[in-house]
């Protein structure tokens, strides 16, 4: 399934939508999608009391402006539009390195092999003839979404374990961290690291290590909530971000997880089975560090520890080993 949370915006003429193929149409066939005319968009933001009837973008960094707040998936332009033309739109969305990988697909009049040639040259993916009609519109905007979703899932999930990518869990943790600060409510980083991770490569076989990660990876996300923060930062190593958790409760979610995954058997070559564990540090914003930086090397010091005092163990950042200590 599509998800719904995929923007698209609008760029469009006096004529762009005809013989019944309106927003309305596109709206209810894409589904809570954040269908954006621009034009109406930006003579509300930018000059709220201006005649809503006028088409002119003759000023680019309004477009820029929305494109910046929209962030879109994806960029439907019409061909001609009063005072702006839509061929050097495309060659100037596609020379900022921001949108340069935006998709754009085109609506024209316009059929003839010198217009369509231009299309392409500009940079657009693809092109629609008008008189439109409906369900090719919404058959070619909902395969090029599909096309975004998929490109996106690759670079924002580790394929292997299925959880967030160092990247996206960054950006998620720093808007949790956001929030956190800006309600007064706790946020707790855990750091986990898989023990003897390379003596189980070695003794059996990349493809058991392989199996340990990706049923890690679904441990993870049956064990926290979908508005949790979970990644993979390299090799052996993941992150674990709640909002709206401290420090104890978040060492109590882990030792649990520790618990469950040292349950679960692996074969490996020759038929031979193995178990696994995990070691991990924990700690709480602001209390433990003001940034996502500094809760990081606190959380990193107490996973240090734990691994210096044997491993398969959950412990807090800031303490030393005693009351602390979780061990499964």
């Amino acid at each position: 399934m599509l998800s719904h949370q995929l923007p698209l915006l609008l760029v469009q003429g006096s004529a762009l939508l005809e013989h019944g193929v309106g927003d309305a149409h596109l709206s209810n066939v894409v589904q809570q999608r954040h269908l954006l005319d621009l034009r109406n968009v930006v003579l509300r933001q930018a000059e709220p009391s201006r005649d809503r009837r006028g088409h002119d973008f003759n000023d680019p960094l309004r477009l820029w402006d929305v494109l910046e707040q929209v962030v879109p998936d994806l960029l439907v332009l019409d061909f001609d539009m009063p005072n702006l033309d839509g061929i050097d739109l495309c060659r100037a969305v596609r020379a900022d390195l921001r949108f340069a990988q935006l998709p754009v697909v085109f609506l024209t009049a316009r059929a003839d092999p010198g217009s369509v040639q231009r299309i392409f040259a500009a940079g657009a993916d693809d092109y629609v003839s008008k008189p439109i009609v409906g369900p090719e519109l919404v058959a070619r905007i909902l395969n090029r979404l599909d096309r975004v979703r998929l490109y996106r899932d690759l670079a924002e999930k580790d394929s292997l374990t299925g959880v967030a990518s160092r990247r996206k869990s960054t950006a998620a943790l720093e808007g949790l961290m956001a929030l956190a600060d800006r309600f007064g409510q706790p946020f707790s980083l855990a750091l986990l690291d898989l023990d003897h991770f390379k003596r189980l490569n070695d003794d059996f076989g990349h493809a058991t290590g392989d199996a340990v990660l990706r049923r890690f990876g679904e441990l993870l996300g049956e064990a926290f909530r979908g508005e949790d923060v979970v990644g993979r930062w390299g090799g052996e190593e993941f992150v674990v971000g709640t909002y709206g958790m401290g420090r104890d409760d978040g060492i109590q979610r882990m030792a649990a997880l520790l618990e469950g995954f040292r349950r679960e058997t692996f074969t490996g070559r020759g038929g031979r089975a193995t178990r696994a564990s995990f070691s991990a540090g924990v700690a709480e914003y602001p209390r433990d560090g003001r940034d996502l930086h500094e809760l990081y090397r606190a959380a990193d010091e107490a996973l240090y520890r734990a691994k210096a005092m044997g491993r398969s163990r959950v412990l807090p950042a800031g303490s030393e080993f005693g009351a602390h200590e979780q061990r499964q």
